[in-house]
């Protein structure tokens, strides 16, 4: 079956979700029985996947294979979700449990149903910028690792052995994200706020120094400034981050996902997000041991120390550092995970 076949109100056999997840015969069919077919259960495995046993998979290697795919049907099998939600206003296992039996959308009707905010007068337009992530382009070492950029100025041996780490890393919140997954509309800059525009044209120049990756990130921001109706340089920051191993439909995802998580009043959303970025920075860039013995580059000493001075200027005063690191966690750990033997999948 390959991603032009999948139809996300269509039911599909138990065969093929043993296809794609690699777990054994049992515990795909009691996880496809409990939650009533292919897209709840392959929710539920999405979300239970950390947690779930070595001994449930019978060719565990295949999610090496099948997991672009499985993407790109859980996008489709949750946008079906919440429209299913958003037209009952039931409850997260009320849907699942009508989600093959409830009438399809037509597609007449798909347009009707756009949110207020995406009939604005602007004009949208397809990206005429590479939208994947700024290590595919053959430009970004030369132009930012080996030039004056104030956040990515360090060492390429070290780096090339870290990206991937880091991959791994924003992955879970891709992954955590997935409920906000959709396409980045981008938009014609000219039609938004030009105090705005030019604020997020300051932060990409500040950012980049190679005219392309200043006007991916400017497409970009404009486009995320017109579907949130928010502009702060926090996003700036941890978009800059995040674009550099993740596609910009995945970071617009995360965007989503930090804009709806609830954050106590006495916190500001500047601290979590730049912080959030700093975090994910110190966890990336460890120092590397040689022979037992930790050894420092200029460059990691550079790098740590703004991100301390960020830290100092954002935390101070403002909140517990330390109980902002564990709600951070928490963002991620917490966040409702599915079991076999426990509830539907969260929407």
């Amino acid at each position: 079956m390959s991603k032009v076949d999948f139809v996300a109100d269509q039911p599909r056999p138990l065969e093929d979700f043993i296809a794609v997840t690699g777990l054994k015969f049992w515990h795909a069919k009691k996880c496809f029985e409990r939650f009533g077919g292919y897209a709840p259960a392959l929710a539920s495995f999405a979300q239970s996947y950390p947690s779930l046993p070595k001994n449930y998979f019978d060719r565990r290697q295949v999610l090496r294979a099948t997991k672009s795919r499985i993407n790109k049907e859980l996008e489709l099998i949750y946008r079906r979700a919440r429209w299913i939600r958003n037209q009952l206003g039931e409850n997260v296992e009320r849907v699942w449990a009508v989600y093959y039996t409830y009438p399809t959308l037509s597609k007449e009707s798909r347009f009707a149903a756009l949110p207020q905010k995406c009939l604005r007068n602007v004009r949208y337009r397809e990206p005429s910028h590479f939208t994947g992530p700024f290590f595919e382009m053959s430009t970004f070492w030369e132009a930012e690792m080996g030039g004056e950029s104030f956040f990515f100025n360090f060492d390429k041996e070290v780096f090339e052995r870290s990206r991937f780490a880091l991959r791994e890393k924003l992955e879970q919140w891709v992954s955590t994200a997935v409920f906000h997954r959709g396409a980045v509309r981008y938009v014609d800059a000219h039609d938004l706020d030009e105090k705005t525009v030019r604020l997020i044209i300051n932060d990409a120049n500040k950012t980049f120094v190679h005219p392309d990756h200043r006007n991916k990130f400017v497409a970009f921001l404009a486009a995320m400034y017109n579907e949130l109706e928010i502009y702060e340089q926090s996003m700036s920051f941890l978009s800059g981050l995040f674009m550099l191993v993740l596609t910009e439909e995945e970071t617009a995802s995360v965007l989503r996902f930090l804009l709806n998580v609830k954050v106590p009043s006495h916190w500001s959303m500047d601290v979590v997000a730049f912080s959030s970025a700093a975090v994910l920075v110190e966890n990336f860039l460890q120092v590397p041991f040689l022979e037992g013995k930790s050894v420092r580059t200029g460059e990691y000493a550079n790098l740590h120390s703004r991100l301390q001075s960020i830290m100092n200027i954002l935390c101070v005063n403002v909140v517990n550092v330390n109980e902002l690191f564990v709600f951070l966690g928490l963002l991620i750990k917490e966040n409702p995970t599915v079991s076999f033997s426990g509830n539907r999948p969260s929407l």
